[in-house]
């Protein structure tokens, strides 16, 4: 997933494999700190 902020963008990844769950966001949704951007489960 990518996210921009101030003209930059920020690439984050998950921090095990598998398979989206859920996109709690929307694509050009402001988001505040540490909202859940995704829902990955274990594959």
């Amino acid at each position: 997933m990518v996210v921009e902020a101030m003209k930059m963008e920020h690439t984050v990844t998950a921090p095990l494999a598998g398979v989206v769950a859920k996109l709690p966001v929307r694509a050009g949704a402001q988001v505040a700190l540490d909202a859940v951007l995704a829902v990955i489960e274990e594959a």
